[in-house]
């Protein structure tokens, strides 16, 4: 499995069981947590939804190589502009992407994904940012986002490889094993 030390991304079919990093979960929540307490408000007085692109397959190839044009863009695109130490991004992967950001196109696609890939960078961002594969897979994933301290997570299915199919299948397999 690739990691952010060693950035190579993992063989499509190996499932890595993968969630957000702890860290940043509660790099976010202190975030939250600051501001509440600026505006006068506890903590408790403040919902924490988490966001990630979802795509749930039967065919985990599939839905790994539908993912990486959504990771392009979210990173890219908005959710990691500006210092990305302060957004929690490893030093060591700053150039790769700033490099993401100069080559990335606005019109997700398999360019883009590709780039992801070319980077080194799909592991990282899968992690971050995505729920992806086999349901079996993305229970895991799931499973271990709440080890992380995710309590409430909503998931973007739009560019998923077959929305429909990834609502169906996630609904039927994924949130009954999770309850």
């Amino acid at each position: 499995m690739g990691t952010p030390a060693n950035p190579q991304s993992s063989s499509p079919d190996q499932d890595r069981g993968r969630s957000p990093q702890r860290e940043n979960v509660e790099r976010s929540e202190d975030a939250v947590r600051e501001a509440a307490a600026k505006a006068g408000h506890a903590r408790s007085d403040i919902e924490i939804w988490h966001m990630a692109a979802l795509d749930c397959n039967l065919d985990g190839t599939v839905s790994r190589q539908r993912v990486g044009a959504i990771l392009a863009f979210m990173a890219a695109g908005y959710i990691l502009g500006g210092d990305l130490t302060a957004r929690g991004v490893p030093t060591n992967l700053h150039p790769a992407i700033r490099e993401l950001q100069s080559r990335y196109s606005t019109r997700p696609g398999r360019a883009d994904a590709d780039l992801v890939v070319e980077l080194g960078l799909f592991d990282y961002l899968s992690s971050r940012f995505a729920v992806y594969g086999t349901p079996e897979m993305c229970h895991r994933q799931l499973a271990a986002a709440r080890a992380a301290g995710v309590e409430q997570i909503m998931f973007s299915v739009s560019l998923a490889a077959d929305p429909l199919e990834t609502v169906t299948l996630f609904g039927e397999r994924v949130l009954p094993a999770l309850r």
